[in-house]
């Protein structure tokens, strides 16, 4: 479906199998490690929630350097002109946001504030 969409060629298919499959690859990883952060998202001990999230974030990590390596052969095979294509469509199934939006939960700290004593 995405391929027709983007255009991909005869030529391109191999670059774009890997990318997807990435993509695939990735979307199944994320959804196992989000398995155990659900039952321990109501879990009281704060060393599990941490470990959980450790494990998330290094997942998440793992992922994006994948899809970042087989997007450039991919970026590498295509014309500038459908590099932008490829940014809008893939940018919305990939989950991701456009420049200056952030997640929520991801706020910058103020440069101004400290933070308030633990004890």
């Amino acid at each position: 479906m995405l391929r027709v969409e983007l255009q991909i060629t005869d030529t391109q298919a191999k670059t774009w199998d890997a990318l997807a499959g990435v993509l695939r690859d990735n979307a199944k990883r994320l959804k196992e490690v989000n398995i155990p952060m659900m039952s321990n998202a109501l879990a009281s001990q704060l060393l599990a929630q941490l470990d959980t999230q450790e494990r998330m974030l290094a997942t998440k990590l793992e992922a994006v350097q994948a899809t970042k390596t087989t997007h450039t052969s991919l970026y590498d095979a295509i014309s500038a002109e459908r590099r932008k294509t490829v940014d809008e469509i893939l940018e919305t199934h990939m989950g991701l946001m456009p420049p200056g939006m952030m997640q929520v939960g991801m706020m910058p700290m103020r440069q101004d504030s400290q933070c308030p004593p633990l004890s």
